[in-house]
């Protein structure tokens, strides 16, 4: 029997318009009155993902935030892990002068060098307003604060972030976890984040094993966690390497792919 139910967001579990169906938040009752956790685990930043899930998880539910660098349970910060500021200078240096815009996420806060159509989107999913300053500045807020970010992403069309992936992998082998979680969105961590160390830690402090959880997610960044899971579960609009590591493939998330999944494992 399944006790717990890691699910990605954004392509999984949230529709295009980040709506979730009524048949995912049928499914999802169902399963908290048989007492399984169902966790979500998202690129977003917290104060991206609770607007959303409001209506489905409460707070009391563990969350695993900016691809598990982030993670909130009962009201206490269980992993917080940032990239140094040293290796935040040196990304910035390497991608300033491409067609992209970058994002720092830092906890609850989040900053860009920039305000224009990307981020108003991201601002348009999270009540927390965006700080912007000049990265100097912001270099300069994080010393005097003893912070770095917990997360960058870049954003940008796809050849480019095609690129700016190629050339940071090189830069920053053994250094930092690089990976798309859209083709137009780049995710940089510290090799110590992940949705699957989110994931291990979650499962040793509720005292589960791997193959007593389901996983499920469709981009590049779900795919360690989905490797962990006993049940690793890929959407129909992943891509297909995603889908070629996966236990089973769903339905789209346009099409009710995670309810159908967890129906047809728990019905």
């Amino acid at each position: 029997m399944y006790k717990a139910v890691f699910i990605d967001m954004d392509g999984t579990l949230l529709e295009d318009y980040c709506t979730i169906s009524k048949a995912s938040q049928k499914i999802i009752k169902y399963l908290l009155d048989l007492g399984i956790y169902v966790i979500p685990v998202s690129a977003r930043p917290l104060h991206g993902m609770m607007p959303v899930l409001k209506p489905v998880i409460d707070e009391s539910m563990p969350m695993v935030s900016l691809n598990g660098s982030y993670l909130y349970y009962k009201n206490e910060i269980i992993n917080d892990v940032r990239i140094s500021i040293s290796n935040t200078i040196k990304v910035y240096q390497a991608i300033k002068n491409d067609n992209v815009t970058p994002i720092f996420y830092n906890q609850m806060e989040w900053y860009s060098d920039r305000n224009n159509e990307i981020v108003q989107k991201e601002q348009r999913i999270t009540p927390v307003q965006i700080v912007i300053k000049d990265f100097e500045a912001l270099l300069d807020h994080w010393e005097k604060s003893n912070h770095s970010p917990n997360k960058i992403v870049v954003v940008g069309d796809e050849n480019t972030i095609k690129e700016v992936q190629a050339k940071l992998r090189i830069l920053f082998e053994d250094q930092l976890n690089i990976y798309t979680s859209d083709m137009r969105y780049l995710e940089i961590m510290d090799l110590q984040a992940s949705k699957k160390t989110g994931v291990e830690i979650l499962v040793q402090k509720l005292g589960l094993k791997p193959e007593e959880i389901i996983a499920l997610g469709d981009h590049f960044n779900d795919k360690d966690m989905l490797q962990f899971a006993g049940m690793g579960i890929a959407m129909g609009n992943a891509p297909d390497d995603i889908k070629a590591i996966a236990n089973y493939i769903t339905d789209t998330n346009k099409n009710d792919g995670f309810a159908k999944a967890l129906k047809y494992f728990f019905y």
